[in-house]
């Protein structure tokens, strides 16, 4: 704590998680730093109380602690610890004491050899927080995860472990012949359809992590890619365009 500050150390008790919320800044300044093997800080905020308390043994002199926790939760195969460090002089931690996701811990479970940093990155792909444009690139090495970053998600490698294929086929989508053939299907019944008629029409079939403006430019692509094989035409310009088949 900055005593200087005047402020109170909270715990914060709830049925599923605690939070801890202290008021100073957060010396090591980002917890990636924390986790570093062998940090130490480079100071003690209160030099005196750390020296009474490093003297009665009543102090992690090592710089442990941190990594200690998130090992602890990541051995139990829960959610890593939460640092916001968002508000100046304040940090607040969020202690997890439930599964938040099934499919991250049974992958856990499977991958017993993952270290400590993937999993922290992971940790942050499952609820849903960015991670960089290095870490993604490790991580798709790995084969650990897929998409367009930063929308990024679960790998097939990894939801074939943990079940959640179903989740996986949403997030990728189906290959471009099988939404040929959905396009195919639809032009046939319909006889002609503008872009967007089709992307109605396809409804959830298309990636889920794709914006409209992303899935539009996707169904956009693939009757140019159609038509340049032959099998369809456009008749108009712009968003009214109506798409036809091409009759043998």
């Amino acid at each position: 704590s900055d005593y200087q500050l005047r402020g109170r150390i909270n715990v914060m008790e709830y049925e599923d998680r605690l939070v801890f919320m202290n008021e100073a800044g957060f010396i090591p300044e980002t917890i990636e730093n924390a986790l570093v093997e062998g940090y130490k800080p480079p100071y003690y905020r209160n030099t005196f109380l750390c020296n009474a308390m490093v003297s009665l043994y009543m102090i992690d002199t090592d710089s442990i602690g941190i990594p200690m926790m998130f090992r602890i939760q990541r051995n139990r195969c829960f959610p890593l610890p939460s640092y916001d460090l968002s508000t100046p002089n304040r940090v607040k931690v969020t202690l997890y004491g439930r599964i938040l996701d099934k499919s991250y811990t049974k992958l856990l479970h499977a991958n017993g050899d993952l270290d400590l940093h993937t999993v922290f990155l992971l940790d942050k792909i499952q609820k849903g927080e960015e991670v960089s444009k290095e870490d993604c690139d490790r991580l798709r090495g790995n084969g650990l995860i897929e998409g367009r970053y930063p929308r990024v998600f679960v790998s097939f490698e990894v939801a074939d472990i943990t079940g959640r294929k179903t989740e996986y086929i949403r997030n990728k989508g189906l290959k471009n012949d099988s939404y040929q053939v959905i396009i195919l299907d639809i032009l046939e019944t319909a006889g002609e359809s503008t872009v967007g008629e089709l992307l109605e029409m396809m409804g959830s079939s298309l990636p889920q992590k794709l914006d409209s403006e992303q899935k539009r430019r996707k169904v956009s692509n693939l009757l140019q890619s159609m038509r340049s094989d032959g099998v369809v035409d456009v008749k108009g310009i712009g968003r009214g365009a109506r798409w036809i088949l091409i009759k043998d």
